[in-house]
């Protein structure tokens, strides 16, 4: 798909939302002559709507179970379960099913239990199943990482003698605890809502800031937003030394229902790379866009069109009930959409359907995954029970070591 029409497919998904949400057509505002009963800016009408919009009150609240347990050593209690299945016309068929209880007492101890099970076939190779499932505990106590292997099997068909020989292993650790030696890198991999937050942050700041040109703060929120998305997905965009290299004025548009809509096109260049970003948002919805994508030739010294494409956007269909999208295309074909519904109740759910271009995985095959992901968060009385490392603990290294 070429830009434009990309482009236009981007537009054209916000306008569907303004005529699915009781023919709410914008008329743009003129910024510089206009102002509130309050005597507030267009800028600073947005900016307080932001305040009191529902998919970031829901963020925040997701987020401050952590939060409280970091900063007032709240406990909490969370429940994680996750089903994926490739479906039924791809030729290979994998099955997940992960699930996670987790008991944070502080923000330096916590324990969880994990499950995964995991079953695959080809039917093309009926002869070669390969099925997995494991149980384990996971205990963050002062800064350190133990693992606990509960239970390990593990069918290979042809190569079953290899998993007959981890499935003795596995044997020689089970109920024992490891010391995995994470340090930070470890750590990080636990505080997984501690970049989620730094992600809603990023996104809170760039939604308030009243101008692009020749302002560093604005580039500094922009590579905040960028830096917090690389750190799920890789955009091939990078924030170092980051510059505004052409603006296009905001634009503002009033809804039908009197809330304000903010948009606005720019360009940027980093050392290796320059890229435009496309945005909009408004209490209901926010889109981004980064397109134009181009990495200097250390060659030539020019840069060139990699012809990679990222779109994002999140829409609120209904109170706490939102409509998701991600994109990401190269030289026109989609490497990986993600299209879901995201429900923020009790517990919270994400229904969606993820696909991979097949030569990620396969050549020849599509891929496609139908997931269902659930998750409940609630504070507890701090009761519940969390294991003592008995016996004598094995380090992670030593058992490499043995391998």
């Amino acid at each position: 798909m070429k830009k434009t029409q990309l482009f236009i497919l981007w537009v054209a998904t916000v306008l569907l939302a303004w005529c699915f949400n009781s023919n709410n057509t914008p008329t743009e505002i003129d910024a510089d002559n206009r102002t509130s009963d309050e005597w507030l800016s267009v800028q600073e009408v947005f900016n307080k709507q932001i305040e009191q919009t529902q998919y970031l009150i829901d963020f925040n609240d997701y987020l401050s179970y952590n939060t409280l347990s970091e900063i007032e050593n709240k406990p909490y209690t969370s429940e994680y379960n996750i089903n994926a299945q490739l479906d039924n016309n791809s030729a290979i068929q994998w099955w997940v099913k992960v699930s996670q209880n987790k008991v944070s007492k502080s923000h330096n101890l916590e324990n969880s239990e994990i499950s995964v099970d995991i079953d695959a076939s080809m039917k093309s190779w009926e002869l070669d199943p390969f099925a997995i499932s494991w149980n384990l505990s996971l205990l963050h106590k002062d800064d350190d990482v133990y693992a606990n292997l509960h239970s390990f099997w593990l069918y290979m068909w042809e190569d079953n003698m290899a998993a007959k020989m981890y499935s003795l292993l596995s044997d020689m650790l089970i109920d024992k605890w490891i010391d995995l030696e994470a340090n930070e890198w470890g750590l990080s991999l636990l505080s997984t809502n501690n970049k989620l937050w730094y992600l809603i942050w990023s996104l809170e700041n760039l939604l308030e800031i009243w101008e692009a040109q020749n302002n560093a703060n604005f580039i500094m929120k922009v590579s905040d937003l960028i830096e917090a998305i690389n750190s799920y997905i890789d955009l091939w965009i990078y924030n170092e030394w980051l510059i505004l290299r052409s603006t296009e004025e905001i634009q503002y548009s009033e809804l039908s229902d009197g809330s304000v809509q903010k948009s606005f096109t720019w360009s940027f260049e980093w050392t290796y790379s320059t890229f435009d970003m496309s945005f909009i948002a408004s209490k209901k919805w926010v889109s981004l866009y980064f397109y134009n994508i181009k990495q200097l030739d250390k060659n030539t010294q020019e840069f060139k069109d990699i012809d990679v494409e990222v779109y994002f956007s999140i829409q609120e269909n209904k109170k706490s009930e939102y409509a998701i999208e991600f994109k990401s295309t190269e030289n026109g074909e989609k490497m990986a959409q993600l299209n879901g519904t995201l429900k923020y109740a009790t517990p919270i759910n994400l229904s969606a359907k993820f696909e991979l271009k097949p030569n990620n995985i396969l050549t020849w095959e599509k891929i496609s995954w139908d997931i269902d992901w659930t998750i409940l968060k609630k504070f507890s009385d701090g009761n519940e029970i969390i294991p003592e490392i008995t016996w004598e603990v094995i380090w992670l290294s030593a058992l490499l070591s043995t391998l």
